[in-house]
């Protein structure tokens, strides 16, 4: 985060997106059971490459934001000198767009 920060303005946006796991209990359920099967089922379609990245992604996600959640990362975003971080929860909650001001 203050490698990314560092190479924004004074004043400057710094954002990134990136996947989320929907905290909807519903939502949540069919977003496990996409990336626990389905995902992986249609990336061997593909090749076994995109059969590994299938079976690997739905997890690595889940234990990212088990291990740091937005709350975590907001302390990230500030500690690297951005103000008011924000986020916003996209696609069912499959993904999530976070945003703030470089300090200045």
């Amino acid at each position: 985060m203050r490698e990314l920060t560092r190479v924004v303005k004074p004043g400057g946006t710094v954002g990134f997106l990136e996947f989320f796991v929907p905290p909807n209990p519903m939502l949540r359920a069919a977003w496990l059971a996409y990336t626990r099967a389905l995902m992986p089922a249609i990336g061997r379609v593909a090749s076994r490459e995109w059969y590994e990245a299938g079976r690997f992604l739905g997890p690595s996600i889940s234990t990212y934001y088990r291990s740091y959640p937005l709350a975590a990362q907001r302390e990230w975003w500030q500690a690297a000198g951005v103000s008011r971080p924000r986020y916003r929860t996209m696609s069912l909650g499959g993904g999530v767009v976070c945003w703030g001001v470089k300090d200045g």
